[in-house]
């Protein structure tokens, strides 16, 4: 007979009856408290934060039936078999109530430390601290962690990345409720009962065994996980990583543009031509890059980083890019249109309620986010700060800024003129910093930089990389024909308008990134529909002759169309040009004022453009190009009459030609030659008519000695 009356009957093949308990809400009050921030120290970036939360809980377990009865067989109950009776009954006494409170600490430090421009070292620690009262639990836990990223080649295509952790599992929070409930609970266990009745089995033992259930505590671990990662990622081009990218369509094969001898050819004229210009312009450091699509056809550096410490200057050279961290702000100011948290439209001051400036034509219409980035605002050209003046140039702090807004005006009524501010994009930065939610320079370091693989861009200048990487800037040259020092400054305030430091190698990635994301579409970092609208013209000045795209400068050369962006600081140069609708780039960076970047990226593109257009037109199936003659290297070099400046013979297209150093167009100045004998060459004009003759003398090396051109004579100096 199988009569629960209330009872649980536990058998093998089944259960029946009510459970032994029933759990009732549990009411909890929790305070939490959470914050995080950051700081860049050098050349380390710091990041500290906090997670800390106090919970208080009470409640109580509901005892609803009077016991559980377990058998070991399935046979209904036979009074006269003893095999059918149960094995065990077990009662819990009277309602089970608790109370606990949940403290739970949480404490983090990191540091992204970049020891060597090859090598970052990430170190942290965390500390969690649980400790939950009525339940006997404690937990202490320090959690060391360590990562490493290594470019062993220097060129920013291959990293190896490794890290080692400890990582803590948190107390889950029903752990407690059924400590709690073990801790409290009383229960009666009666071996061999009588059934129904557990008391009336002949032999029990007239005393009724009672147990207590004890949680441990403090001597537990906590659950944890050890580990250990170690990887490589290997980019196949230039920003066209193995790993996490979408395919990118080019015109054609792998780094077939960038081996056409055409291209290789104009390439060379263009380094030769600016390690001239340098030389006789008394430059201190150039870099510079020529990029085609995700190929880096071209990347180096002439001169000295440091003229003192007679350090040269290289792809990794930084140097402060100044006005060019406004292509970065503005980016993220698109960001955070894209995510729906602005519009272009939205009036700045209801952004920024701080934003108190006179208004000196109030029916104008509002300062807009729009009329930011186009340079259109109305907006003065600076802070209220005399930071572009020597010797010292102390730019203000944030908070300078504000203040100095109160004793500013507005120059013209918004959307009327032109005017280039820095103003304007030190508040489009602090646009994109206030709808985010986050500081100005964690958030272009999270957003941007990181994903785009930019390691060597700062939002502001480095000062751990001084005497390292970081370039010395230089004055423009004086009456007497020196440069001075300039001292070290910092944007601060200013940093969104004119902040940043970078690389030609960097600089590099940054416009890759543009050309692949035009030609696939989808999103990287910025929608691509994005970019292309930054990248068009949205205001153009009543004269028709300044043009401005959403941060971008948009401008026209010999009937073209480029878009990019210049920079000017104290000490230092610099100029990114795109022509993105031929997947070309050029980037120059000097460390040094009174250069004009500007004419040295237009006039290497002007020389390269040419040979990577035909070469990327170039059909897949089309005959690789005829490869450069090496009959022609002996007369390749640098030649000087004592005259005036100096002749480069260049290969050029499929033969050679002259380039007269330095030049103000080189482009136009090329003079292509063609053999006509034995060490003689003749001058082609436009028309393709020969004109006159260049005579090579041979020298016992093999090589060309001197030249004789217009009866002149030209010797060899390189």
């Amino acid at each position: 007979m199988d009569d629960p009356e209330g009872f649980t009957i536990n058998r093998p093949g089944s259960n029946i009856g009510k459970p032994a308990n029933q759990p009732q809400a549990i009411p909890e009050v929790r305070y939490q408290f959470v914050d995080n921030f950051s700081y860049e120290l050098g050349a380390h970036r710091l990041k500290f934060g906090t997670d800390i939360s106090h919970i208080t809980s009470d409640g109580y377990l509901y005892q609803n039936n009077p016991g559980v009865f377990t058998f070991t067989t399935d046979r209904p109950f036979d009074p006269a078999d003893l095999s059918t009776y149960p094995v065990s009954f077990l009662k819990n006494e009277g309602d089970v109530t608790f109370k606990f409170t949940n403290t739970n600490v949480s404490l983090f430090a990191q540091d992204a430390w970049r020891v060597h421009q090859t090598l970052t070292l990430n170190v942290g620690v965390r500390y969690d601290m649980y400790r939950i009262t009525g339940a006997d639990m404690d937990a202490f836990n320090l959690a060391p962690r360590l990562g490493v990223a290594w470019d062993p080649f220097g060129t920013g295509q291959t990293t190896v990345r490794g890290g080692f952790g400890v990582f803590y599992n948190s107390i889950m929070f029903n752990v407690p409720i059924f400590t709690a409930f073990f801790a409290n609970q009383r229960s009666i266990l009666i071996n061999s009962p009588g059934f129904p009745d557990p008391y009336s089995r002949p032999g029990t033992p007239g005393t009724v065994p009672v147990s207590t259930y004890r949680a441990e505590g403090d001597d537990q671990p906590v659950p944890r996980t050890y580990s250990v990662t170690i990887g490589m990622q290997r980019e196949l081009a230039l920003g066209a990583s193995a790993v996490a990218r979408q395919p990118v369509a080019a015109p054609a094969p792998p780094d077939r543009v960038g081996e056409n001898p055409k291209v290789t050819a104009a390439v060379e004229a263009a380094r030769v031509w600016l390690e001239a210009e340098r030389d006789f312009s008394q430059i201190p450091g150039v870099s510079a890059a020529i990029v085609h699509d995700q190929d880096v056809l071209w990347i180096g550096g002439f001169g000295h980083a440091d003229l003192a410490r007679k350090s040269s200057a290289g792809p990794d050279t930084l140097y402060s890019i100044c006005s060019i961290s406004k292509l970065f702000t503005s980016i993220a100011v698109m960001q955070q249109r894209d995510a729906g948290r602005l519009r272009l439209d939205d009036p700045v001051n209801r952004i920024l309620p701080w934003l108190d400036i006179e208004v000196t034509s109030p029916d104008g219409g509002d300062i807009t986010v729009e009329g930011l980035l186009t340079h259109a605002s109305g907006l003065p050209r600076e802070t209220n700060q005399a930071y572009w003046t020597g010797p010292d140039f102390v730019f203000p702090t944030r908070e300078e800024m504000r203040v100095g807004l109160k004793r500013q005006k507005t120059l013209y009524p918004a959307e009327t003129y032109f005017q280039y501010s820095n103003l304007g994009l030190t508040l489009a930065g602090e646009v994109a910093a206030q709808v985010a939610g986050r500081p100005y320079a964690e958030l272009v370091r999270a957003q941007i930089l990181d994903p785009l693989g930019m390691s060597s861009t700062f939002p502001e200048m480095p000062a751990g990389e001084r005497g390292r990487r970081l370039a010395t800037g230089y004055s423009a040259i004086t009456r007497a024909g020196t440069r001075e020092d300039v001292p070290f400054f910092e944007a601060r305030g200013v940093a969104p308008a004119a902040g940043y430091a970078s690389t030609a190698a960097d600089l590099a990635r940054f416009a890759s990134w543009q050309f692949r994301l035009l030609a696939s579409g989808g999103t990287e970092v910025l929608k691509a529909t994005t970019l292309r609208e930054m990248q068009r013209v949205h205001w153009v000045d009543p004269d028709f002759e300044t043009t401005w795209g959403l941060g971008f400068s948009v401008w026209r050369s010999s009937d073209k169309v480029f878009t990019g962006h210049g920079g000017s600081c104290p000490g230092f140069r610099s100029q990114v040009l795109l022509k993105p609708d031929e997947k070309i780039a050029t980037i120059v960076l000097a460390n040094a004022q009174g250069v004009d970047t500007s004419r040295l990226a237009q006039r290497m593109y002007d020389l390269v453009a040419p040979a990577i257009r035909e070469a990327a037109r170039a059909r897949p199936d089309a005959p690789a190009p005829v490869p450069a003659d090496p009959a022609l290297t002996p007369y390749v070099g640098l030649y000087t009459s004592g005259f005036s400046g100096e002749i480069a013979v260049l290969r050029w297209e499929d033969g050679l030609a002259t380039l007269g150093l330095p030049s103000a167009d080189p482009a136009r100045a090329i003079a292509r030659l063609r053999r006509t004998g034995d060490h003689v060459f003749r001058r082609v004009r436009k028309d393709e008519a020969l004109a006159e003759e260049l005579v090579f003398e041979i020298g016992p090396d093999g090589r060309a000695s001197r030249f004789t051109w217009h009866n002149n004579h030209y010797r060899r100096v390189r």
